[in-house]
């Protein structure tokens, strides 16, 4: 009945011709082919990503702190807390490939208020390695090249220097961004073999973006 009103479905049952295998082959090996060429730009564009959320995921722990007042990682040599008005997250392009989450310590010097006004020597100026610190210590440095060696902080947005401190005070926090006279600063993140770049932004609302 069926091959009545179908009568070419009894021949259409043919098996898979040489052709066919050797063609869908050829396309499974030129697609395997360009995966594998492109791997490694695939690599770092992924590391790139990762490090920009990762400095964003920073911004938000800075912010808490400031919103808490206080934090575990503050402890000083002793294990005693710091006596910290504020955290913030410090980015220098003279530190290409680090930056860091301060806590901000009042030294009787308004001018250093509100940013980060510690020493550059980053490992040494580590809060737990202080007893009592009287200026900025530092929470935590960051490396940036921790996902790939060639990472590294191209450049800053609506800065007049080579340096920004976000700061965040306590009980909003407040947010305070240093060298800028706009309301929202970007941190570009690169690749010294690549022309790829995110930025990350955040203003003095507290939003946050990743371009």
């Amino acid at each position: 009945m069926v091959f009545k009103f179908f009568p070419n479905l009894k021949n259409s049952e043919t098996g898979i011709t040489l052709i066919e295998v050797i063609v869908t082959v050829a396309i499974v090996a030129l697609f395997s082919v360009i995966l594998i060429s492109d791997y490694p730009k695939i690599q770092k564009q992924f590391a790139l990503s990762r490090t920009a959320y990762r400095l964003a995921q920073n911004f938000r722990r800075a912010e808490d702190l400031g919103l808490s007042g206080s934090g575990t990682q503050t402890v000083d040599a002793k294990g005693e807390q710091t006596a910290a008005t504020g955290f913030g997250i410090y980015v220098d392009l003279a530190h290409p490939k680090q930056y860091i989450i301060y806590a901000d310590i009042p030294d009787g010097n308004s001018a250093h208020w509100q940013k980060y006004s510690g020493s550059q020597d980053y490992e040494n100026n580590l809060c737990l390695k202080q007893d009592s610190p009287q200026s900025d210590c530092i929470v935590e440095i960051i490396d940036v090249l921790k996902e790939n060696p060639n990472l590294y902080i191209e450049g800053l947005e609506n800065i007049t220097g080579g340096s920004v401190s976000i700061n965040f005070t306590p009980p909003r926090p407040a947010i305070d961004i240093s060298d800028t006279t706009s309301s929202v600063v970007g941190i570009i993140l690169g690749l010294s073999d690549d022309e790829s770049t995110k930025t990350v932004r955040i203003n003095t609302s507290g939003l946050i973006e990743v371009k």
